[in-house]
C-alpha cells in the first residue's frame, strides 16, 4: 500500500496518497496541484507544527513543474494556510450535512486552535499590506485623515478575521488612531498602531481559542437522572422592555432562556426539521438579585452567549452561528421556527455579551483603565476568569431556581417548555416539544398520558415521571403494556394495591429493566403486623425486586409499606457477589428488617 499524509484545511481532515520516490530526490512527495483540486483551494502556503514548509528543487535549486512538496507520511498533519481567509473564518463551523463524507477531525486539539494557528500566520503579511497602501495614500503630500486610515486598517488588519472578530478588534481601534493625535503616521509611529492593531487581532484569536475549548468541554459532559433536575444550557437577553443603551447597563433587566439539546440523538429517520441547539419556546425567566446572579454564573454566561454568537460543534451537537440563520421580522421570537432568528436575539446576544464584559472588566480594578475610561481587556485575565467554568452540576442546577421569578403559569415548573429524555447511552438531555415528540413516538406517548389520566394518575410528560396507584394484576398488566410502547418514561411511582406474588413482581422487573426508566418508588400497600411476625419459609418471591434494584440503569429506588419479612425472601442476600447495589446512588426501604442486609455491596447518597 502506497504511504499517505494527512492535509488540513480548517476543520476539514483528508488522506492523500504520496508519489512514489523518484530520481534525482528519491524521497516521496505531493503535488502541490493535487491539494488545491481535492480541497478546492488556491493557498501556496503549508505548515507543519507551526513551521512553514519550503517546496522541493533539484540539484541545480530550481524548483521542480509542477510543483512538488516533500511528505514523511505517518500521523503528522500538514496545515493549508488559505491565501484568503474571509470566507475561511466565516465558514469556521460546518453544517455535518455539508461535510464530505471523508472529513474527519483531529482528536489531538480543538478545531478552534487550528482555526487560530492559521490566522496568525498571516498577520505578518497583513502588517506589510497595511503599510504599503498607507504610503500610497500618503504619496500626495498629504497625511491620510481619520477616515481614510479607519479604511486602511479594516481592509488591510481586519476584515481577513470576519465579522465576530472584527467587531471585537473595530470598537478599540478608534481609540488607537486618536491616540496619535497630530503626529506625522510614518516610521515607527505608523509601525506603532499597526503592531498594535495586529497585537489586538492575536488576542481576539487567544479569546476565540479559549472560549471554544471551553464550550467543546462543556458540551461533551454527560449527566446522569439524579444531576440533571433542570436544563442545563442557558443563556441571558435583556427583557423586550428594556432599552439597548450601552450607557445604563445597570438598569437593565434580563431573562433567563433555556436551550434545547436536540442534536444527533434526536433525529429520525427521514427527519424534516433542523436538528442544532437553540433557544426554548419560552419567553424566559426574570432573573432576581441579578449582582449575586451575575457573579455566579457569569463565567459560564459568556461561553454560552458566544457559543449561540459564533456558533460551535462537539460531541453530536451541532451550533450555528447567528449570522448564518435566516433573519425574519418578528415581535415575539417564541413563534420563530427553529433555522431563523430574528434581530432583538441578535441585537440581545451583543448586548449581554457587553454587559458582561463590563462587568469582567470591572472585577480587574480601575488600574489598567486610560483617560478614555477604556479598560484595555487581557488574554491572561480571560483565561483566568474562565478557569474554573466546566459547566453546571448538582448544587449549581439546583441554586438556578432561586434567581428566577416564574410567572404564575410555571411557578412550581422552572423547565423553560422543555422535556427530559435519555440518549441510546442513558444520558439525560432537556430538548424542546418538536424534538422530544420526534425522538419519542408521539401516538404511544399520547395514549399512555391518556391511559395514566383516566385512571387516576399523573403523568409529567415534561419530566418523563408517572405517578399512580393499581389494584389488580390485569390493571398492572395494561399499565406495564402502555409504559412498554412508550419510551419516554424515566421516573415511576407505582402503587401496588393488591396481595402480590412472584409473577406480579416478574412483570413488573420485565418493564423497568427494557425500558428507560432510571428511578423507581414502588408502594407495597403492606399494612404492618406484629413486630415478631417474620416468616423465615416461602418462595423467593421478592426476587425480581433485588433485579429491579441490581440493575445497570437504575439510579434511585424505593420501596414504602414493606413486609417485615422481605430481605429473608429474597436469594439475593445468600449471593454475595451477585448482591452488588453500586449502580444506585439513592436507596430507602421503609417496614423492613435488615436481615443479611451489611452483606450487600453498595454505596449509597441516602438508606432509610
Amino acid at each position: 500500500m502506497a504511504p499517505t499524509q494527512r492535509f488540513r484545511l480548517g476543520q476539514c481532515v483528508k488522506t492523500i496518497a504520496l508519489q512514489p520516490h523518484q530520481p534525482p530526490d528519491d524521497r516521496p512527495f505531493v503535488y502541490l496541484d493535487d491539494i488545491r483540486v481535492i480541497f478546492k483551494t488556491s493557498a501556496t502556503t503549508l505548515e507543519l507544527d507551526g513551521v512553514t514548509l519550503t517546496v522541493m528543487r533539484d540539484a541545480n535549486g530550481k524548483l521542480f513543474d509542477p510543483t512538488r512538496l516533500h511528505c514523511s507520511g505517518g500521523d503528522s498533519i500538514i496545515d493549508i494556510i488559505p491565501d484568503d481567509l474571509s470566507s475561511f473564518v466565516e465558514n469556521g463551523s460546518h453544517s455535518p450535512e455539508s461535510s464530505a463524507p471523508d472529513v474527519s477531525f483531529s482528536p489531538s486539539e480543538p478545531k478552534s486552535s487550528t482555526l487560530a494557528r492559521s490566522k496568525t500566520t498571516h498577520i505578518n503579511t497583513q502588517l506589510k499590506n497595511f503599510n504599503i497602501a498607507v504610503e500610497e495614500a500618503s504619496k500626495s503630500g498629504r497625511r491620510p485623515h481619520h477616515q481614510e486610515l479607519q479604511n486602511l486598517v479594516q481592509k488591510h488588519l481586519i476584515t481577513p478575521l470576519g465579522n465576530s472578530t472584527q467587531k471585537y478588534i473595530m470598537q478599540n481601534v478608534d481609540n488607537l488612531i486618536k491616540d496619535m493625535g497630530e503626529l506625522k503616521l510614518q516610521g515607527h509611529v505608523l509601525e506603532q498602531l499597526a503592531h498594535q492593531i495586529t497585537a489586538m487581532q492575536q488576542q481576539a484569536l487567544d479569546r476565540l481559542a479559549i472560549i471554544q475549548s471551553k464550550t467543546e468541554a462543556i458540551l461533551t459532559q454527560n449527566f446522569e437522572l439524579l444531576e440533571y433536575t433542570i436544563p442545563r444550557l442557558f443563556i441571558v437577553l435583556p427583557d423586550t422592555s428594556t432599552s439597548l443603551d450601552l450607557t445604563a447597563m445597570v438598569h437593565t433587566k434580563f431573562r433567563l432562556h433555556f436551550i434545547c439539546e436536540c442534536g444527533e440523538h434526536t433525529k429520525a429517520n427521514g427527519s424534516k426539521i433542523p436538528h442544532h441547539l437553540h433557544l426554548a419556546n419560552h419567553e424566559g425567566y426574570v432573573v432576581n438579585k441579578p449582582t449575586e446572579f451575575f457573579e455566579k454564573y457569569g463565567p459560564f454566561l459568556i461561553l454560552m452567549l458566544e457559543m449561540i454568537k459564533m456558533g460551535a460543534e462537539a460531541a453530536g451537537h451541532f451550533v450555528p452561528a447567528l449570522a448564518s440563520l435566516k433573519l425574519v421580522d418578528a415581535i415575539d421570537y417564541t413563534q420563530v421556527a427553529i433555522g431563523s432568528v430574528t434581530s432583538n436575539v441578535i441585537e440581545g446576544v451583543d448586548y449581554s455579551l457587553a454587559y458582561l464584559e463590563q462587568r469582567r472588566a470591572g472585577f480587574q480594578g480601575s488600574e489598567n483603565a486610560n483617560s478614555d475610561g477604556y479598560t484595555k481587556p487581557s488574554h491572561h485575565d480571560l483565561t483566568s476568569y474562565l478557569a474554573g467554568v466546566e459547566g453546571l452540576e448538582g448544587l449549581d442546577l439546583r441554586r438556578l431556581g432561586s434567581f428566577l421569578v416564574a410567572n404564575n403559569s410555571d411557578k412550581d415548573n422552572l423547565l423553560g417548555n422543555l422535556y427530559r429524555m435519555t440518549t441510546k447511552d442513558g444520558h439525560v438531555k432537556w430538548v424542546c416539544r418538536d424534538h422530544y415528540r420526534e425522538s419519542y413516538q408521539v401516538s404511544q406517548t399520547c395514549n399512555l398520558r391518556e391511559f395514566v389520566g383516566t385512571r387516576g394518575g399523573i403523568f409529567d410528560e415534561q419530566l418523563g415521571r408517572i405517578d399512580m396507584m393499581v389494584k389488580s394484576s390485569s390493571a398492572a398488566d395494561e399499565l406495564y403494556n402502555a409504559i412498554s410502547k412508550a419510551r419516554g418514561v424515566l421516573e415511576l411511582k407505582v402503587t401496588l394495591n393488591w396481595r402480590q406474588n412472584h409473577a406480579d413482581f416478574e412483570k413488573l422487573k420485565v418493564v423497568v429493566v427494557n425500558s428507560n426508566i432510571r428511578s423507581v418508588v414502588i408502594d407495597l400497600c403492606h399494612k404492618v403486623r406484629h413486630r415478631s411476625e417474620v416468616n423465615f419459609s416461602g418462595e423467593r418471591r421478592f426476587d425480581p425486586i433485588f433485579a429491579i434494584m441490581q440493575h445497570h440503569n437504575i439510579q434511585s429506588f424505593e420501596m414504602l409499606n414493606t413486609p417485615r419479612d422481605f430481605f429473608i425472601r429474597s436469594s439475593a442476600l445468600s449471593k454475595k457477589a451477585d448482591a452488588s447495589l453500586s449502580n444506585l446512588r439513592h436507596l430507602r426501604i421503609d417496614g423492613a428488617y435488615l436481615f443479611g442486609f451489611s452483606r450487600m455491596q453498595i454505596t449509597l447518597a441516602s438508606l432509610h
